[in-house]
């Protein structure tokens, strides 16, 4: 990865989570947020494989449990794996439908909040409710912002192909 493409992704990681902390309380919707970084994770792994996919899911989770010092280390785990199994999905190698990478921006979201639920939580009987309640609801939500980033970034040519792959 050159330079000028690391301090790219470095800037637009800074405004992602400079939108997180400040602009997505305003779009919750009864408490469950978009998780603008795991979508700004999974697209940066699936489009640079899965070194750079690990590596930068530690570091953005590390980032983050500054947040939350308590449970320091449960982010950054939850979002190097997120990290790796995306970037496993490499679009330099595999050709990868639009549909699908919301799938897997589903599955992936699925994984990270499970994660971080069973290091918060434990896997107690109130894993199951959490699922419900909170995990799945906020899959589907980030999934949702994820498209329509997903629509922008293609659109202006940032991401994928100028054109609609499906």
């Amino acid at each position: 990865m050159s330079k000028i493409r690391f301090l790219s992704y470095f800037i637009a990681f800074i405004a992602v989570v400079a939108l997180q902390t400040t602009v997505v309380h305003a779009i919750s919707i009864r408490g469950i947020k978009p998780d603008l970084v795991m979508i700004f994770l999974v697209f940066l792994s699936m489009k640079e494989g899965a070194l750079v996919g690990v590596y930068a899911g530690f570091f953005t989770g590390l980032f983050l449990d500054v947040y939350a010092p308590q449970y320091l280390g449960i982010g950054s785990f939850a979002k190097s794996v997120v990290g790796y199994l995306a970037g496993l999905l490499d679009e330099r190698n595999i050709k990868i439908d639009d549909r699908y990478k919301l799938i897997v921006l589903f599955l992936a979201s699925v994984v990270h909040d499970a994660i971080t639920s069973v290091g918060v939580y434990g896997s107690g009987p109130t894993f199951g409710r959490l699922l419900l309640s909170n995990i799945l609801p906020a899959a589907i939500y980030s999934t949702m912002c994820g498209g329509i980033i997903l629509l922008l970034l293609i659109r202006r040519g940032y991401y994928g192909d100028a054109k609609h792959s499906g």
